[in-house]
């Protein structure tokens, strides 16, 4: 999804279904080569794996930014190993976690799909909004008055949910997907003006760490404070979300 996201733009990732790959394999056991022929017929991209749902990108203004932790790194893919069979072994219990961390993440994304079409529907409004709210925390914005706020506030909370959820993920299944080393400057990322939400981006761990924020002057601050941040070498990185993928002028 790296190479994908980086051609097309930013996307809603959705795990394909393993099946889809089975006509590679040779009595459920991974061959040591595949015919050029059975390859072909897996990635033909005339038959569709999954449903998708077109993704135009964040909302005017909200602006996606990382920063790298200088912690060494983590190792993604143990990480996601274990996950996985923590995930096996609650397949078959009702509403377990694993399910409502999906659902969840699925309001949060159709959440912000609204929020995409009411920052282009209502423009002049909406622009003003980012502005008004990129100055104050998000514990604030209920009780603003602006025009808005209560949106931005159900995006908050929704992304909050997703993140708790993950960190609970984390412990049932003895994985830093957030570790508790990061949680302190996650929080005080969160409680700065013009924060939607915070966490670590991918498998998590020690990596990086993302901030969705509210406007330019409000992604200087957070910026501004990863960089003096004490106890922790953070180190905020030029990229930014970008829903074209390559251009070709």
């Amino acid at each position: 999804f790296d190479v994908y996201t980086a051609t097309y733009g930013t996307s809603i990732y959705r795990r394909f279904p393993a099946a889809k790959a089975e006509c590679m394999m040779e009595g459920g056991k991974a061959p040591t080569a595949v015919a050029p022929a059975l390859l072909e017929t897996c990635v033909d991209l005339s038959k569709s794996w999954l449903e998708t749902t077109p993704f135009t990108g964040l909302p005017a203004g909200v602006k996606l930014i990382l920063a790298d932790i200088h912690e060494g790194g983590s190792g993604t893919p143990g990480m996601v190993a274990e996950v996985m069979a923590w995930r096996k072994s609650v397949a078959g219990t009702p509403d377990n976690l694993w399910d409502r961390l999906g659902a969840a993440n699925v309001a949060y994304v159709s959440h912000l799909q609204k929020l995409v079409a009411t920052s282009q529907e209502d423009s002049k409004n909406w622009e003003e909004a980012v502005m008004k709210l990129g100055e104050l925390p998000s514990s604030k914005w209920g009780e603003s008055g602006i025009q808005y706020a209560a949106d931005l506030s159900a995006a908050q909370g929704l992304a909050l949910s997703c993140r708790g959820m993950l960190r609970e993920m984390g412990e049932v299944s003895e994985v830093e997907i957030e570790p508790t080393g990061l949680t302190q400057l996650l929080n005080d990322t969160a409680a700065l003006p013009g924060v939607i939400a915070a966490g670590c981006p991918g498998a998590g761990g020690y990596d990086a760490v993302f901030a969705l924020v509210l406007g330019d002057h409000a992604v200087a601050k957070v910026e501004a404070f990863w960089e003096s941040y004490q106890g922790k070498h953070v180190c905020p990185l030029l990229v930014r979300e970008d829903p074209r993928g390559v251009q070709f002028d």
